[in-house]
């Protein structure tokens, strides 16, 4: 983002930006480094150990997370809400973790919507692929059963390795990407 746009005025970068990581809502592997703890139902924490994002334009002197994670927040729950502890900018300069939030659900909280970009996102084409039961994984590695306890060390590799078998009704495969 900043090299695409480093020649836009300041205001319109972090809108693009702050849109950008709205419409998805989701944590690039790799890219963010998230680390959780649940309380109860109701509440959490997390905190970003790294933050690719942060580091890409904190030098520049921006911070958009606060509308992302509330994006990302009420893309589970529409009573979600996330409050720093504390956020960039960082203070001292190389404060780690990067930043640390709450994460909570008020029941009688008053419903936010979602992004606009999202109803783009919910129309696309990997939105609509829908798994069927696999059963076994035929790959080694990876959790066939999400059901367990919660685990604060869960990784990317930690999901199943077994095959989607369709991507919905009316989905193709351009030829040029099988």
């Amino acid at each position: 983002m900043p090299l695409v746009l480093s020649g836009s005025p300041r205001a319109e970068m972090e809108k693009i930006a702050i849109d950008e990581w709205m419409a998805p809502s989701g944590s690039p592997h790799q890219f963010l480094d998230f680390r959780c703890s649940v309380r109860d139902h109701d509440y959490g924490e997390f905190y970003l150990a790294h933050c690719g994002a942060l580091v890409d334009i904190e030098p520049m002197g921006h911070w958009i997370e606060d509308p992302g994670f509330d994006a990302t927040a009420v893309s589970t729950n529409p009573r979600a809400r996330m409050r720093p502890i504390h956020r960039p900018p960082r203070a001292p300069a190389d404060r780690q973790p990067h930043c640390h939030w709450t994460a909570s659900i008020d029941p009688d909280a008053t419903p936010v919507t979602a992004h606009p970009s999202v109803a783009l996102v919910e129309r696309s084409i990997a939105a609509q692929c829908q798994g069927e039961d696999p059963g076994e994984s035929e790959e080694p590695g990876g959790w066939d059963d999400y059901s367990g306890p919660f685990d604060a060390d869960f990784e990317l590799e930690d999901l199943s390795r077994a095959p989607w078998r369709s991507c919905g009704e009316g989905a193709r495969r351009s030829p040029s990407r099988d």
